[in-house]
């Protein structure tokens, strides 16, 4: 895209922009003046053009100039690479080249999906709370169809927003249910999340500011909606090998019966079951679980 300057007379300046930009930085005064000649049909002393700076053609330098060979990496080290970076990270390195883009798409790099408070949100303004960072369903639904069936470990970072954690759960296990049950025939839908070997889950049981360190630590365990949407989701995981579950601090009747449908669907796929503080008060042996 060719860069230019808007120019009055021989004494004013412009600044080189874009050419798609027209902005200007006329004096207020002047261009007052000239906005009410224009207006009378008067003819000016003076006009603003707008001259494009016309680049060098000459492929010279670009002859004797040596490029690096990062564009030529084999598809099993940059997919490798990509699989290390946040979402925000693999957008930005696909753009620096066709080979990069094209690994930004690689069924490897979105192998592992972490979710963050800020994970596929946008800003949203409350009257009482301010700016809040809420889940951005269409973003979600775009993110899911186009690589959610490359999910195969699924981790859950300890989220303050309980909102945003219960509806991508939701997002997720309507998707594998629906695929399950051969409803949606469209292929950029079907397989999202059917693939998902681990699952990591923690909750932020810990929620004391700073202020409350001298005093004694609040815990909050998981419960109502949010603990049904967890096991909704852990019974749409077929193919489920590593279960890791973390800081529930859940009652024992809920946690009695919490691994029912993990224990009838993966008994036979389930490897790992890893539960770190699953109750708030005493240890609760689970009937069903026999690993």
């Amino acid at each position: 895209m060719r860069r230019g300057c808007w120019k009055v007379d021989d004494e004013e300046k412009g600044v080189v922009r874009l050419k798609s930009d027209r902005h200007h930085k006329f004096d207020p005064k002047l261009w007052l003046d000239l906005y009410k000649q224009s207006k009378l049909g008067e003819q000016s002393e003076c006009s603003a053009i707008y001259i494009d700076i016309e680049d060098d053609e000459s492929g010279d330098e670009d002859i004797n100039r040596e490029y690096s060979h990062w564009p030529d990496l084999p598809d099993l080290l940059l997919e490798k690479i990509f699989s290390y970076l946040s979402i925000r990270e693999k957008y930005y390195a696909s753009l620096v080249c066709r080979s990069w883009y094209r690994a930004f798409h690689l069924p490897y790099v979105w192998s592992q999906f972490v979710l963050e408070d800020s994970t596929l949100t946008r800003g949203r303004f409350n009257y009482y709370s301010g700016w809040q960072y809420v889940l951005d369903h269409l973003r979600t639904q775009m993110c899911l169809s186009k690589v959610g069936r490359n999910f195969r470990h699924l981790t859950f970072e300890p989220m303050m927003n309980f909102y945003n954690l219960y509806e991508f759960m939701n997002m997720v296990s309507w998707y594998i249910e629906q695929t399950r049950v051969k409803k949606i025939e469209q292929s950029d839908i079907t397989g999202v999340g059917c693939k998902i070997r681990t699952l990591k889950f923690t909750f932020p049981c810990d929620m004391s500011t700073g202020q409350e360190e001298s005093e004694r630590l609040r815990l909050f365990g998981t419960g109502g909606r949010l603990l049904a949407g967890l096991k909704r989701l852990m019974s749409n995981l077929e193919l489920l090998k590593r279960l890791e579950l973390i800081d529930l601090m859940l009652e024992p009747k809920e946690a009695e019966h919490l691994l029912d449908e993990v224990c009838e669907i993966c008994c036979l796929t389930l490897r790992t079951l890893i539960l770190i503080y699953f109750t708030i008060l005493r240890a609760v042996v689970t009937s069903n679980i026999f690993i």
